[in-house]
Formats: structure tokens, C-alpha cells, sequence
């Protein structure tokens, strides 16, 4: 905006003009003259806004204010990414063994296992035969054996000796002595008339575990397997007492035996019942009848 200095002029002389001189002698400096106001004249008129000032120099730095009231919480910033791992510390010392918890509760009964397998398997001998029946494991094989008739002394039973012993040390004292069991008197509806040596097998059967000779019938209870069955046979009436075994009616023979010898001889078992001192009744049982026998397993 450009400044009017003409009426700035105008103004100043009006002023002057409305003072009176007053003036002095002075004898050093001569005469002096003052102005001397005069009466207060009318309020002129408002001027026009003076130019900008220069900028003042900086002020000194004020005190610290009083420190102002707390603002409002912001709102909560988002989350940041996600720091890659750091490097696991090092394991803390092991801590002192706590006190000893209260008991927890009684779970619930579980449900009810499958039922384990209880056979132990069961064994038996198969007189006469070198073979088992379908479902038993062989366990060996060989012949039967016994102690001869005229001995009073040995042993009573019919024993499977296996087709290879073994031996640990060599006795020959005194001892009790065992032959080959030979067939006798075999019927006559049989292929072969008798006087060869008996073979046996030791069988075993894993998925049954009890085992009985049926005597006096070639069948076997209702809920019992039959493995094999057979004939009756003992020592005769007049030698010395044995015990009596069930011999597969489909026997066989032991190989490049056949001559008699009458030391050992196994006998086929009948009933003898109208003997005046028997009490058989011969009812169920018929006198000279040969016995049947089976081996039954459960």
C-alpha cells in the first residue's frame, strides 16, 4: 500500500500553526525559542495504518510452565508383524520337588478286554502209529517199549521212546531193562496177524487244553474231538500186570520186525462176564467182546 506523505505534511503544519513560540534570550546561546502547546485541539481524523515494523530481535526463553493435566488415552495402535525367534536360553536350574498333590478322582470303569488265550495246548501218545492227527504238531516219534514178561521187576507202564536217544554218560551195573512191545493175537477181520513191534508218536494239540481216553467205545462226547481211536490193549491174563493203552485201529508196524518173541506181548482187552465171580453186569456188556477206546480232546 503506498503512503500519502502530502497529507502527513498538512497535519504537521496545522499543528505547528495552533502552537505559540515562546522565545528566550539567552546571552551564551542568543535567543532560544520553545513551543509551547497550545489548547487541545479537535481529534482528527483516524490515519491510514503505518507500514509493517521490522522484526524484533528473539526474547529470552520463558520459564517451564506448569505441567498440564493428562490427556485421553489413544486408541490402541495395530499389532505389529510377527519377530522372528530368538535364541533359546539356556535351561534353568532344576526346581525344589513340590509338595505332593491331592489324589485325583476315580476314573471310570473302562470297558471289558477281549478274552486272552487260555490254552496252553495239552499232549498225548498215539500208540501204533508214527504220525499225528490233522490240527497236533509231532513232537517225536518212535517205538513202544516195556519191561519183559518174565522179569518180576521193571517198570509197569508202556513207554514212546523216541527213534533217536540221547546220552550223557554210560552205566552198566545192575538195572531194570526194557524191550519192544510186539502185537498179539490181533482179529482176524485185521490185514495183519500180529507179532511185529509197535511204533508210537508223542502228539501236541495248541488249541486244546484237556485230554481223556474214552474206554469201551470208539466215540467221543457231544463238544469233544476225537484225534484218533482204537482198541483196548494190555498184558495178557496170566503174565504180569500192565497198564492199558488205546492202539489206532489203523496201527502200523515198526520196519524189519516180525518174529515173535513172546517177551513183551500186547493183547487185545474183552469182558469177561458171566464168570461167577465177576460183577460186570452182561446187560450193557457182552462176554469175550473186544473193547474199543478213542482219545478225545477239549
Amino acid at each position: 500500500r503506498q503512503f500519502n506523505f502530502d497529507q502527513l505534511i498538512n497535519q504537521t503544519v496545522q499543528v505547528l500553526l495552533k502552537a505559540a513560540l515562546s522565545c528566550q534570550v539567552n546571552t551564551t546561546l542568543g535567543t532560544e525559542c520553545t513551543l509551547k502547546p497550545g489548547p487541545k485541539g479537535d481529534q482528527g481524523e483516524k490515519g491510514e495504518r503505518g507500514m509493517p515494523g521490522m522484526k524484533g530481535l528473539k526474547g529470552d526463553t520463558g520459564s517451564t510452565g506448569l505441567q498440564g493435566p493428562q490427556g485421553v488415552r489413544g486408541y490402541n495402535g495395530l499389532t505389529g508383524s510377527k519377530g522372528q525367534k530368538g535364541v533359546r536360553g539356556y535351561n534353568g536350574l532344576t526346581g525344589s520337588k513340590g509338595q505332593k498333590g491331592v489324589p485325583g478322582y476315580t476314573g471310570l470303569t473302562g470297558s471289558k478286554g477281549q478274552k486272552g488265550d487260555t490254552n496252553s495246548g495239552t499232549t498225548y501218545i498215539r500208540w501204533g502209529r508214527t504220525d499225528c492227527p490233522s490240527g497236533a504238531v509231532i513232537l517225536y516219534n518212535g517205538r513202544a517199549a516195556g519191561s519183559p514178561n518174565h522179569n518180576s521187576g521193571g517198570t509197569s507202564d508202556y513207554l514212546c521212546l523216541p527213534s533217536r536217544p540221547r546220552y550223557q554218560t554210560t552205566y552198566n551195573d545192575i538195572t531194570a531193562r526194557l524191550e519192544g512191545v510186539e502185537y498179539e493175537r490181533w482179529p482176524s477181520s485185521y490185514p495183519r496177524a500180529g507179532r511185529d513191534n509197535m511204533p508210537c508218536v508223542v502228539c501236541h494239540v495248541p488249541t486244546r487244553s484237556a485230554m481223556f481216553v474214552q474206554q469201551a467205545s470208539y466215540l467221543c462226547p457231544s463238544g469233544w474231538n476225537r484225534e484218533y481211536y482204537g482198541y483196548m490193549m494190555s498184558s495178557k491174563w496170566d503174565d504180569p500186570r500192565t497198564s492199558t493203552i488205546c492202539v489206532d485201529a489203523s496201527s502200523q508196524a515198526v520196519p524189519g520186525t516180525g518174529t515173535s518173541t513172546n517177551r513183551l506181548g500186547l493183547y487185545l482187552l474183552s469182558v469177561r462176564c458171566p464168570h461167577s465171580l465177576s460183577e460186570l453186569a452182561c446187560g450193557p456188556y457182552v462176554d469175550g467182546r473186544i473193547l474199543w477206546c478213542a482219545v478225545c480232546t477239549k
